[in-house]
Order: structure tokens, then C-alpha cells, then sequence
């Protein structure tokens, strides 16, 4: 009952909040009106793709027809990712009319050429394409278009198959802008230029190389795309709303794309929609939203997008400041559906990358050249100013947002492709530990230098994190100061750690790690998740994931964090006899932690909800002494559903196109189309079994773990049954750590790396805490555990065993 009044009075006080605090919006941001809203007579839309196209291609010589459009457009970054690690133009064109994230399931370039029968043209293969898992929803733009009275015509094959209805037919068809007569017929028009990417589909599919293409031979395709949407823009009538995206990517490496919107009160803002609550990023199911919104065409359920609107003159940059980003308010009748996550089943724990770090198409010039831009490249918490305001009189400027837009996919790149890398070297490093900590204690040397590196190590996944406040992006060679500043500001926490009047208590290290950790963590929810977004051990908009909230490696962090920080605080009131404040604190702490991990807006983590659940619960009741048997832990894990599901049901009864990714869910199982996301979110939890970053983790932590305490005299010289018999509580708040960890193993896409990443924060504070009590009671570990010790830490990691002397009221050290 308490559960379910937490969660009413939550969700009243949610839906009671105004429609715009839900957008996150800046209130000194510039805001404009909503180009794409109808109003009186019905406009004209046009929809020009290019697939491949790159910020860094434009320019006002080599590219005039797009610098001018650009011109006298909004502008943002477009993420392009619809199912696979890359985006072929046939998914990008399919995803548009689909309105959702779709894939044609083989086979991957451009679509196929349409069957002409007179004028109108049919798509090939649309009806296959209805009856796979990943095409299903074709044709809802275009049926949305048929049912409110509007016609459709369509120049080139992509086009084609963004604006057929569910018969696969397109009203008027020609497969080149100098083959259309009549470009008045339809209110809606779509153009697909492939002149670009056509280079890149050797054998007709994408090539998986980073750069197919010398760098002269992809600027004179850039020029041959420029002339072909010059002659598009040339025949559009001249009140025509434009919509221009690069739809799809030129390679095996993704990248942000450009997103341009020429529409009234539009000019010189950037592009963002809560799809990604990032003031610069739209995705391409936005696009489906922003074409019917034009027409004035209802947006059907299936819609997963948000219209684009005019944007902000003022953004904070990438990693740089911590001054946040956030869109503006979207008009009531596109009311926000911010999208935490991406329906794919993408996990958000480390790529397996080949490409070098930062790449970016050939032929381009670094991102910001200067470093003195508005927006992502110049700005400051002090003295921020409107982008471009003294000479444009607020509006951002095309080289002001190139330069910002450009450094942002740079910055995604440069993540993406040191991420691989880093968790290679992490792993290396955390098994090294084990070895060296096993080799020091088996021999009873003293172990104290080496537990502190471990606190040094459980310091490195938070760093990532605040790393993000620093403007590593700005760097000549950027990843070398990212991956130079987390070790930097590791080394701060260890000191901080080190230093303190806590340093003399063998919890108090320990202590600083986890709790900095969680305090971050729990910041970056309540802000925005800034630090997360383009980190390390987070998520970027070029892999496409996630765009904002809690991904699984930070649930995991957090969790972790968490539960060991309360343990620690529990032992204290247990020694003081308080047991049932200590009991009421970690669920207190837990529960509100996991409400904020799960809720809409906010973390939106549907699988953390489910694994945070019964790490609290077994916590708290090791914590009264309690016994957790198999069957208790069972209905833990049941009460962690049936809490999200609670979650999602309460997101799924709002407006549709104010929920998140967690009320559309809840769709998707109403309608029965939720499959094909269980499956792919099945097949990559599964493939990171096979993680070789991931899984010597895992192995090495368990391993080192329940050896010390089933044959702690080999393994460990006593350390890790002394932490739990000086301080049992922390006993707890470790069970409940693997717990969670084991827990959102399964339940999450990112698998393994949730269980990891419990393990190499939690461990290394456990082995600390063992080795100084050691040396802080007898001034040294080479002294041999006794018999009743051995025998008794046999059971300390056994969740039905009581904890010692009646809840841990043990003297002091």
C-alpha cells in the first residue's frame, strides 16, 4: 500500500505540472514560434533527403545551394540510427515512413526503383515488408497523408517508399526533379538525392568501411548533391516549408547528420525536440511528426516522433562547461514524447569499434577550427550570450552552428571510438589487481598500497563522468584529454579520499568513493544527465542507444553506489542499537533512488526499476537480520515488475505525445507488437556474454571474492571475512550490490557490463575495508586467521545466514 500511494501522489503531482515543464526548457533561451504549426490555410511541406550528408560538407563555395538554404533555415544534428550500428539509406527512408525505427531485415542500400503505372508509382516488396518484425508499420505516413485528404509525390526511389501509403503506392512519382512537370499537384513533396551516397554502394549495399572515398571524389559528390537539390529548390513553390535531412550514413562508422527546417520563425535557431531533450539533436521519426504537423494531419499512435519546432538562439556546449542544454517548450499540440531510450534493444555498455577515434568524413576540416563560437565551442557559465547576437541580432549564424554541430559529432566520434579501447585497458587493469592483491596476501605481505590503487580503480567509472564538466572536446587531440582528464580527476577522488579525518576509519575511504559516485550520478538525473550523455561509460547521440536518462552501466554504478553507502551508515546505528533507523534508512534511500532511476523524464531505466527492487529489499533485511532465502528473492525480483509496470502504466495513461519510451511500451504489448524489441534486447544481453572487456571482470572480481571468503587463509589472508566481522553491515550492502548486478544482467540489453560494473566498484571497497582493519587491529596481515574464523567467514557470503552476532553489534575496532 505504501508502494502504490508513493506512486499516486507522484504521478498526480507529475500530470499536475504544466505541459511545458516537462520539455525542459531554458528560460533565458531565445524562443521562436513553432514553424511547423499549421495555421489558417493548409501549407505546402517538402521533405529533400541526402543521404550521408555531414556538416562538415557544407560550405558557402564548394556547397551554394545548401549554404543558402541553410541560410534561411534552423539547423541541428541528425541521428540517424534506426536498427543496425549503421543506417542505410533504404532503413532511413523506411524508418520515415514507418514513423519509428525500422529495418528492411537483409539486404541494405538504396530502396528499390518504383514500378511505374502512369503517373503513380507502386514501392516493390512493401508488402514483405509489412509481415517482417522490423517493417511493420510501413506506409503509416503515408496512409496518415491519404486519410486527411492529401495527395503525395514523390522524386527518386527513397521518396518513394518514405510517402506510399500500406498498398505501397505513392500518387505521383519521378525519379528526378528535372522528370517532375507539375510540383504544385500536392501539398507534400519528397526528394531523395542520392548523388552522394550512390559512391559508397559498391554491389549496391553500404560499405562498411569508415571512408570509401579519396577526399576529392567525396567533395565533388557533395557538389553533384548540391546541384540536384539547387534544382529541387528551384521548382518548389515558393512558400514550400523545406524539411532537409542527411538520411543515413556513408559508411561503417555513424555519424551525426545534417537536419535543416526553412519554415517561418525557424531561421538561424537549432533544431530539438524531446525525442532526445537535447536543444540540437532531432532523430529521424521526428521527421514523420514534422511533415503531418505541417499539413495539419493528426499524428498516429505508432508516431514516434515530435515535431521539429523553431529552437533556441543559446545552448551550452558539448563536453566543455557545466552550463546545461535544453530545448524550448513545444506548443501544446505537440506536447513533449521524450525518448530516453531507443526502442532497438542497442546496449549502451561498450561498442566493439574499429574506427579511429574521432573520425570524421574525408576530405573535412576539424570542427572549430577557432574554438571562439557560440553555442557547443565558445560559450561559458560567465557571460553567455545569444549566438551571433551583435551582428545578427540574436540568430545563429550558418559557420557559428556548422562549427558547434560539426564539434559534436566529432565529440561523439572521439567517445564511440575510444570507448572499445578504454574498457579493454579497464579490464586489463581490474584483473591485474586481483592478481597482484592475490599473489600479495597468499603470501602475507603487506597489502595496504595495493587495496588503495583498488580504490583508485573503483574511482575511475564516476570520473568518466565528471570529466564532462572539463572542456576535453576543445583539445587539440581530444581523446588524449579525455582519457587524460579521468585519470586526472580519479587521482582528486582518491586523494580526497586519502586525505580526509575519515581516512583513519576503514569504512571511511570506502565511503568517499561509493558516495561520490552516487552523489554524481543522482545529480546528473536531477539536471538533465549532461555528464552521462557523450561519455565513456554513458551514451552518445552517434551510437543512437539512448539520448538522455539512465543507461545501464550508470544504473549499475549507481545501484551499486548506492547500497554500499547506506551499509556503511547502517553499521554505525546498529552498533548504537538503532536497527530499525538503519533498516528505514537504506529503504528510504533505496526507494528513492529507484524512483528516480525508473521515473518518466527522468532516468526512464525500465530494467533498472527491476533489478533495483531486490537489492534494496535483501539490503534492508540483512541489515534486521533477516534471512533471504531463494523464494523471498524470487518475489523481490517480481515486486521490481510489478513497480516499473506500475511506472509505465501511469506514463502509457497520458496524452500520447507526452509519454516516454516507457508508456509506449506498454502500447506495443497492448497491440501486440512489442516482439521484435524483446528479441533484440534478448540477442544483445546475450551477445555481451561474450564480452572480452566485459566478462574477466566479472570473472576475476567473483572469483577473488568467493575464494577469499571460502578459503580466505590462500586467498586472501582473512582480509574480506575481517571487513564483514568488523563491519557486517557492509556485508549487506555488497549482497544487495550483486544482487542488483545479477539482477539487471538479465533484465537489461547491456548485460554483462551491469554486473560488471557492480563488481569493480564494490569489490575493491570491500578489500580496502578488510585490509586496513586488518593492519588497524594487529598492525599487520601476515597474521594467520584462526580456526573458528575460517569456519565461520565460510558462511558470511550466504544470503540465508544470519548476520553475525544478532545484526552486526560487534565492538568497534
Amino acid at each position: 500500500m505504501r508502494w502504490a500511494f508513493v506512486l499516486l501522489v507522484l504521478f498526480v503531482a507529475w500530470t499536475a505540472t504544466p505541459a511545458t515543464a516537462t520539455t525542459l526548457a531554458a528560460p533565458a533561451a531565445r524562443t521562436s514560434p513553432n514553424g511547423l504549426q499549421a495555421a489558417g490555410a493548409v501549407p505546402r511541406v517538402a521533405l529533400i533527403g541526402v543521404p550521408g550528408l555531414h556538416w562538415t560538407d557544407l560550405d558557402a563555395t564548394a556547397t551554394p545551394n545548401l549554404w543558402r538554404l541553410a541560410g534561411e533555415s534552423g539547423f541541428g544534428s541528425l541521428s540517424v540510427k534506426a536498427v543496425g550500428t549503421t543506417t542505410c539509406p533504404y532503413d532511413a527512408w523506411l524508418t520515415v515512413s514507418a514513423g519509428r525505427r525500422a529495418a528492411s531485415g537483409g539486404w541494405c542500400g538504396l530502396p528499390p526503383e518504383p514500378t511505374r503505372s502512369g503517373d503513380s508509382a507502386s514501392v516493390p516488396g512493401f508488402a514483405t515488408l509489412l509481415q517482417s518484425g522490423e517493417g511493420v508499420h510501413a506506409g503509416t505516413l503515408g496512409d496518415a497523408l491519404h486519410q486527411a485528404g492529401h495527395c503525395t509525390t514523390a522524386v527518386g526511389r527513397g521518396a518513394a517508399l518514405a510517402l506510399a501509403d500500406k498498398s505501397g503506392r505513392v500518387d505521383h512519382y519521378a525519379d528526378s526533379p528535372a522528370a517532375l512537370t507539375d510540383w504544385s499537384k500536392c501539398q507534400v513533396t519528397a526528394i531523395d538525392v542520392d548523388e552522394l551516397i550512390a559512391p559508397y554502394l559498391p554491389a549496391g549495399v553500404l560499405t562498411k568501411e569508415a571512408e570509401l572515398l579519396a577526399p576529392a571524389a567525396r567533395q565533388a559528390a557533395v557538389r553533384a548533391a548540391d546541384a540536384e537539390v539547387g534544382a529541387a529548390l528551384a521548382k518548389l513553390p515558393p512558400d514550400t516549408r523545406i524539411l532537409l535531412a542527411g538520411l543515413g550514413d556513408h559508411g561503417g562508422v555513424p555519424h551525426l547528420r545534417v537536419a535543416l527546417l526553412k519554415a517561418p520563425g525557424a531561421k538561424g535557431t537549432y533544431l530539438g525536440t524531446t525525442s532526445t531533450r537535447r536543444p540540437d539533436i532531432v532523430i529521424i521519426p521526428d521527421i514523420t511528426a514534422s511533415l503531418l504537423t505541417a499539413l495539419g494531419a493528426p499524428i498516429p499512435p505508432q508516431v514516434v516522433g515530435v515535431p521539429w519546432p523553431a529552437g533556441s538562439t543559446t545552448l551550452a556546449p558539448p563536453p566543455g562547461t557545466p552550463l546545461r542544454s535544453q530545448p524550448n517548450p513545444t506548443p501544446a499540440a505537440s506536447a513533449p514524447a521524450g525518448d530516453g531510450t531507443a526502442p532497438t534493444g542497442t546496449t549502451t555498455g561498450p561498442p566493439s569499434t574499429g574506427e579511429p577515434a574521432g573520425s570524421a568524413p574525408a576530405g573535412s576540416a576539424p570542427a572549430g577550427g577557432s574554438g571562439e563560437t557560440a553555442g557547443g565551442s565558445g560559450q561559458t557559465a560567465a557571460g553567455a550570450t545569444a549566438a551571433g547576437e551583435d551582428a545578427t541580432g540574436g540568430l545563429v549564424t550558418v559557420a557559428e552552428a556548422k562549427d558547434h554541430l560539426a564539434r559534436a559529432d566529432l565529440t561523439g566520434t572521439t567517445v564511440r571510438g575510444l570507448t572499445g579501447h578504454f574498457f579493454t585497458g579497464f579490464a586489463v587493469l581490474q584483473v591485474a589487481f586481483y592478481l597482484i592483491t592475490f599473489l600479495l596476501l597468499s603470501k602475507r605481505r603487506r597489502a595496504t598500497g595495493i587495496a588503495t590503487a583498488g580504490l583508485g580503480l573503483a574511482s575511475i567509472p564516476v570520473s568518466t563522468y565528471l570529466v564532462n564538466l572539463l572542456p576535453w572536446a576543445h583539445a587539440g587531440q581530444p581523446g588524449v584529454a579525455l582519457i587524460g582528464g579521468v585519470v586526472a580527476i580519479a587521482a582528486v577522488i582518491l586523494l580526497a579520499a586519502m586525505s580526509g579525518p575519515w581516512r583513519r576509519h576503514p569504512l571511511g575511504p570506502p565511503a568517499v568513493v561509493a558516495g561520490v559516485t552516487g552523489a554524481v550520478l543522482l545529480a546528473d538525473l536531477l539536471t538533465g544527465t549532461t555528464m552521462q550523455f557523450n561519455s565513456l561509460m554513458g551514451y552518445t547521440a552517434v551510437v543512437g542507444g539512448r539520448y538522455y536518462g539512465l543507461a545501464n552501466i550508470p544504473f549499475a554504478l549507481l545501484a551499486t553506489a548506492v547500497l554500499m553507502v547506506t551499509a556503511v551508515a547502517a553499521d554505525g546505528l546498529v552498533r548504537t542499537g538503532r536497527k530499525r533507523v538503519a533498516v528505514a534508512l537504506v529503504t528510504a534511500l533505496g526507494v528513492i533512488a529507484m524512483l528516480l532511476a525508473g521515473w518518466p523524464g527522468v532516468g526512464s531505466d525500465f530494467g533498472g526499476v527491476i533489478a533495483f527492487v531486490p537489492g534494496i529489499a535483501v539490503t534492508a533485511l540483512l541489515v534486521a537480520g533477516k534471512r533471504v532465502s531463494v523464494i523471498r528473492l524470487g518475489l523481490f525480483c517480481i515486486l521490481g515488475g510489478v513497480t516499473v509496470s506500475a511506472i509505465a502504466v501511469l506514463d502509457h495513461l497520458r496524452p500520447p505525445a507526452s509519454q516516454t519510451h516507457l508508456g509506449r511500451f506498454v502500447g506495443q504489448v497492448i497491440d501486440g507488437t512489442f516482439w521484435p524489441l524483446i528479441g533484440r534486447k534478448l540477442g544483445a544481453m546475450l551477445h555481451t556474454l561474450l564480452s572480452p572487456n566485459l566478462m574477466p571482470i566479472v570473472i576475476a572480481g567473483l572469483a577473488f571474492l568467493i575464494f577469499a571468503v571460502m578459503r580466505p587463509g590462500k586467498v586472501s589472508a582473512g582480509a574480506v571475512p575481517e571487513a564483514f566481522t568488523r563491519a557486517p553491515m557492509l556485508r549487506a550492502g555488497l549482497i544487495g550490490a550483486l544482487v542488483s548486478g545479477g539482477v539487471g544482467m538479465l533484465v537489461n540489453d547491456s548485460g554483462t557490463a551491469v554486473l560488471s560494473m557492480a563488481v569493480a566498484l564494490a569489490v575493491p571497497l570491500v578489500l580496502y575495508a578488510g585490509v586496513r582493519s586488518m593492519s588497524t587491529s594487529s598492525g599487520s596481515v601476515l597474521e594467520e586467521p584462526s580456526g573458528a574464523e575460517l569456519t565461520a567467514s565460510a558462511a558470511l557470503l550466504t544470503p540465508d545466514a544470519p548476520t553475525p552476532t544478532g545484526g552486526g553489534s560487534v565492538p568497534s575496532p
